[in-house]
């Protein structure tokens, strides 16, 4: 009679203990990697600015809304290249 290993009690031991071990490290992983990106990301001037920067911009882009004429004529006048705005 052939036992298959996946039927043993120990095997299954095995399993749920890598299982649980390869979770554990593998959010470990993460919310270390998570902590030190937002540390340099908060250590970095320029990230900040450009935050800065990006939070001003939807800020704008709020009161735009609801403005297409002016906004496809500026639309236009960027891909026409054509200097001037009427």
């Amino acid at each position: 009679m052939i036992v298959m290993l996946i039927d043993l009690p120990e095997h299954k031991q095995y399993i749920d203990a890598f299982c649980h071990d390869f979770k554990r490290t593998v959010e470990s992983m993460i919310l270390r990697g998570m902590a030190t990106k937002e540390q340099t990301e908060m250590n970095n001037p320029l990230h900040a600015e450009c935050i800065q920067h990006m939070k001003f911009a939807q800020e704008k882009c709020k009161v735009f809304h609801g403005r297409e004429d002016f906004l496809n004529r500026i639309r236009d006048t960027l891909i026409n290249n054509t200097g001037r705005y009427d």
